[in-house]
């Protein structure tokens, strides 16, 4: 059944990338494969991209892992969707940003496009706020959510105050 067969595709996808085995990922995704990650403005087109992607990630959680529950995973014949937690500690640089060495667990969502017996498209988002919280590069979101609503909230008052100061600075003597 092809269900069961993309199943052990993404499986066997997923051990690549946690072996940091780049020639067994290429083994399971297209020359023409795209990843997209949430917090990234741009899709990552192709092996080389993908290859500088996936070091980038490595480097920064050398110790990155999820174990999703199998009943986690939905496949369809042409699509695979899971719901994991990325599990890894920020040891390295990642994305301009110098390691901690805290522990991070984040929720999220991948969906992997099968295109014959390859990944032709992996699709991942996650919690990117608790992330950076975990990463030690953010105040807790609950803390910050506080934060941006007192900073919307005093806008107004803000730039009522601006708007007086100009008016009567442009008042005649």
């Amino acid at each position: 059944m092809k269900t069961e067969e993309n199943i052990k595709l993404v499986l066997r996808h997923w051990d690549a990338e946690l072996r940091h085995d780049l020639p067994s990922v290429f083994e399971t995704i297209t020359d023409d494969c795209v990843y997209h990650d949430a917090t990234i403005a741009k899709p990552i087109e192709g092996k080389d991209a993908i290859a500088r992607y996936l070091q980038s990630i490595w480097r920064g959680f050398p110790d990155l892992s999820w174990n999703p529950d199998p009943k986690d995973l939905i496949a369809t014949e042409t699509h695979v969707v899971t719901w994991k937690v990325f599990e890894g500690t920020f040891r390295g640089p990642f994305r301009g940003l110098l390691p901690t060495g805290r522990t991070c667990q984040v929720p999220g969502v991948a969906i992997y496009r099968i295109r014959g017996d390859k990944i032709c498209e992996e699709k991942i988002y996650y919690d990117a706020l608790t992330l950076a919280h975990q990463m030690g590069i953010l105040p807790r979101p609950d803390k910050l959510f506080g934060r941006i609503m007192n900073l919307i909230l005093s806008l107004p008052r803000y730039c009522a105050f601006q708007l007086k100061g100009i008016v009567q600075r442009r008042k005649p003597n």
